[in-house]
């Protein structure tokens, strides 16, 4: 029987369509700042030394380092055929054996529960120093996989200061993406809930590109508001978020990768780099919610209303911060990247990872799809519109090869949760107030004011 240290192991390599498809997401948001036009060179070469100098997170490979020769290739592949040519080949050694020996799994794991603070390289040196007959055997990936196959993670610290303020240069140049716990709704179904609060928004303005109400905070709920926001506004260049799971999700990294924006996340469990989110909340809760919490009834169509009056007010207010109006500040905006209606649709649409039959037939959610039999026996991407499953977009490798109309159609949408939708005088009075004013903003807006009584003075 063989030593259990010269064991060997062999490990599948998981390289399909899916994994492919978020590694080009991945590549897009670390290269998104050099593609960025609106960026002096200067700025994009202080970014790309940056970049070489450090290690950079990989969603299942660790820590890497990334050279310049990888960037320039990178960037001259998303030019030349966008997302798409981001999309790594599929690896020549899939289902090959790659070995390593199982007792350095279990050391491992030992030496990082000593320390969590050990990442693999560290691992590897250690392994290496205790059995010299590892060394050239222990791989950075195949054991980090098998680490975090273990339930292993590095413990990463969280920074401590310096911190520095900051402010986007000029309009939509930066987002911030946060939610705030709202008032009590009540739905249709007669069900109350604790409504949640969207905002997006602009960093250099203060502007909100878009602030909606939501009975829950899902995934759908913040792409449904970043869609609309991108839909006015046209795509930001960046966007700022926190480490929540629906803002880490891999669709919406996707999605912002499609449309050609650059996510960044802020520091775990430090909010002070989310301060104008926080201020601007601020100002919410206490000239808005506060009133609307004296409401006895209040449905999430009524919410939305009011938030949509007092966002007026809002913009036409100076900001003690910037000295100016957000309207207009956000005003100065240059040239939109305005997105074609079809690609926005296109960029939030939901994917899995599905087989193709050997007659050509996708099983997805208890319907049946069928395409073109040249893709039977394969596994694709497919997208989809959760409110809509009578079709869905079959990817492989980053592109659209086909439409797939369902043939039977036993379920029209996806399930999943339902989204939504004490009385005072006073809060009522500023309320309507606040809905006035609205109105008669617009309708100076619109030209829908009545001159005739100067006119006839004239």
């Amino acid at each position: 029987m063989n030593d259990p240290d010269t064991i060997l192991k062999k490990v599948l390599v998981l390289d399909g369509p899916q994994r492919r498809l978020m590694e080009a997401g991945w590549r897009f948001q670390l290269i998104g700042p050099l593609l960025d036009e609106g960026h002096s060179e200067e700025r994009k070469t202080k970014y790309r030394e940056d970049v070489l100098q450090r290690t950079h997170e990989h969603p299942w490979r660790g820590s890497i380092s990334v050279a310049g020769r990888t960037l320039r290739r990178w960037c001259l592949a998303y030019r030349t055929k966008g997302l798409p040519g981001l999309v790594p080949a599929p690896r020549k050694d899939t289902g090959e054996a790659i070995r390593i020996p199982l007792a350095s799994v279990e050391r491992a794991l030992k030496l990082r529960e000593e320390d969590g603070r050990r990442g693999v390289p560290q691992l590897i040196r250690l392994l290496e120093a205790e059995k010299p007959e590892w060394k050239g055997l222990l791989k950075r990936s195949t054991l980090d996989r098998h680490l975090r196959a273990r339930g292993s993670v590095r413990d990463r610290r969280t920074p401590t200061g310096p911190f520095h303020s900051f402010e986007a240069s000029e309009p939509c140049d930066l987002w911030q993406g946060d939610t705030l716990v709202g008032p009590v709704v009540k739905l249709g179904d007669g069900q109350s809930v604790r409504s949640k609060v969207v905002c997006w928004l602009d960093d250099h303005s203060r502007y909100a590109c878009h602030l909606q109400a939501y009975a829950d905070e899902t995934l759908a709920a913040i792409e449904d508001s970043l869609r609309r926001a991108v839909a006015k506004h046209g795509a930001p260049r960046k966007i700022f978020v926190d480490n929540a799971k629906t803002y880490s999700s891999k669709s919406l990294e996707l999605a912002c990768s499609q449309l050609g924006i650059v996510k960044a996340h802020s520091t775990p469990h430090y909010p002070v780099s989310r301060g104008k989110q926080e201020r601007f909340f601020g100002t919410l809760r206490q000239q808005l919610i506060q009133e609307l919490e004296n409401m006895v009834t209040l449905s999430l169509d009524e919410l939305n209303r009011h938030l949509t009056n007092w966002l007026d007010l809002y913009h036409c207010t100076v900001h003690s911060g910037t000295k100016e109006a957000p309207a207009e500040r956000f005003g100065r905006l240059k040239p939109r990247r305005l997105m074609p209606p079809d690609l926005l649709a296109e960029a939030f649409l939901q994917w899995d990872l599905r087989a193709i039959s050997s007659i050509g037939e996708i099983k997805f959610n208890g319907n049946t799809y069928r395409v073109d039999p040249a893709l039977a026996c394969s596994r694709a991407v497919i997208r989809f519109d959760a409110d809509d499953l009578s079709r869905i977009y079959v990817w492989k490798d980053g592109k659209k090869l086909a439409v797939a109309g369902a043939s039977n159609l036993v379920h029209r949408s996806r399930p999943g949760p339902k989204r939504a939708q004490t009385h005072t005088d006073a809060a009522q009075q500023y309320l309507d107030w606040l809905e006035q004013r609205h109105r008669e903003r617009r309708a100076q807006e619109l030209n829908l004011i009545d001159y005739t009584r100067t006119q006839e003075e004239e």
